[in-house]
């Protein structure tokens, strides 16, 4: 069958454009410096990112599996440009929260339905092997594009250490994505009501195996990724003397490195391979965290391409883990809503920690609270596995006995 498909395009394309956050490298600065709020502000307005995103994620799930993904990409997209608009406008900290809110609510509507969608397109077309190209194209597309446009701003759009101007190109990408997301084609699905949606993907989660333990893993690694360019990405080359007008530089170096690892990243993530990849991840990240905490040179921006390279590739193999084990199409939405809403929890605790430490402690005390944050559910996922494991043996033990 031709590996080609105009959807295939389009799908990427709409992540990039849903992903185009070009106020990213700035926000921590533009909500501080340049609004006025606290480090400590910041941290309870990430947080309600990430808690409102957490209680929509498990219901825009179920919505997308009973009514249509094509739907909650379109709403999700809507939502981002609205946040937008009202981050662009916001001085003061009720109205960052409102736009983070809007933020999180477009994220919730998005976050699984767009994965959902493609896997179950390429499963329809007989060709669910293509999965990890195109969702490694898609990360790729939104890493690329704004490694392009970063430097950009810093010339053009950055004025006077105020990046505002960042926003609004923000804005005009979601109505681009509205437009895209329109022309998506999605398989049909057998229906079902809210009540079998639900438990059927608790029980994916419950009872197959593995899945609630790469659930955990999951977020330990979301964790480091995230907070690495969230949290401490700002204060770090504040620390070292770089200046914000090459912020965005730096950063789109940074995602140029991960659109080239997640362009690639189907090469190595077949089979057995993503699960070792992932096992991999935060090994590598905690020593990125070691070198940030006690460099306070330039070169430290260096230590930052990590992070970049483990965001092209996590994505991609989390999510390919993850849908070979899910039995059903009808639930895979929810399921990985399910696991989004597990990463976002996890990170809003993060954002609010770290928050606090980098206003009453060191810079090295937050990142040590990011590294102890991150590494607790990888070794609370050791410990499902060690369980499981002991609980089969139990029970091949007790078979024998019989």
């Amino acid at each position: 069958m031709d590996r080609a498909h105009p959807s295939d395009a389009l799908f990427v394309a709409y992540r990039a454009c849903t992903r185009f956050m070009l106020i990213a490298p700035y926000f921590f600065h533009y909500a501080t410096s340049v609004r006025g709020l606290s480090p400590a502000a910041f941290g309870w307005i990430t947080a309600v990112y990430y808690v409102t995103t957490v209680v929509l994620e498990l219901p825009s799930g179920i919505l997308a599996d009973r009514f249509g993904r094509r739907r909650m990409l379109v709403a999700g997209a809507v939502a981002l440009g609205l946040g937008s608009l009202l981050l662009g406008n916001a001085h003061d900290l009720l109205t960052f929260v409102a736009a983070e809110m809007l933020f999180a609510i477009g994220t919730g509507m998005i976050s699984g339905a767009d994965s959902a969608l493609l896997y179950d397109r390429l499963a329809d077309e007989g060709r669910p092997e293509d999965y990890p190209r195109i969702e490694g194209a898609g990360t790729a597309a939104w890493l690329l594009s704004t490694a392009l446009a970063m430097p950009l701003a810093d010339l053009f759009l950055v004025r006077g250490g105020d990046p505002t101007a960042t926003i609004w190109f923000t804005a005009g990408a979601q109505g681009l994505a509205v437009l895209l997301a329109l022309t998506l084609r999605e398989p049909a699905r057998r229906n079902r009501g809210f009540r079998e949606i639900t438990l059927g993907a608790m029980r994916n989660v419950v009872r197959v195996p593995g899945v609630a333990r790469w659930i955990a893993i999951s977020v330990g690694v979301f964790v480091l990724i995230r907070a690495a360019i969230v949290l401490v990405y700002n204060p770090v080359l504040t620390a070292a003397s770089i200046p914000v007008e090459r912020w965005g530089t730096l950063l789109a170096g940074i995602n140029l490195l991960g659109g080239l690892a997640a362009w690639q990243a189907h090469r190595v993530t077949y089979g057995r391979n993503a699960e070792r990849l992932i096992f991999l991840l935060p090994v590598v990240l905690g020593a990125m965290y070691l070198g940030i905490a006690f460099l306070r040179t330039p070169a430290v921006a260096l230590l930052f391409g990590v992070q970049g390279i483990a965001l092209g590739l996590y994505p991609v193999a989390m999510r390919a883990v993850l849908n070979r084990r899910i039995p059903e199409a009808e639930h895979r939405a929810t399921v990985l809503s399910i696991e989004s809403l597990a990463c976002r929890l996890g990170f809003a605790a993060t954002a609010l920690v770290v928050g606090s430490r980098l206003e009453a402690e060191s810079l090295g005390v937050a990142i040590a609270a990011v590294l102890a944050i991150g590494l607790a559910p990888i070794g609370l996922a050791g410990l499902l596995r060690r369980s499981a494991a002991m609980l089969s043996a139990d029970e091949r033990g007790a078979r024998e006995r019989s």
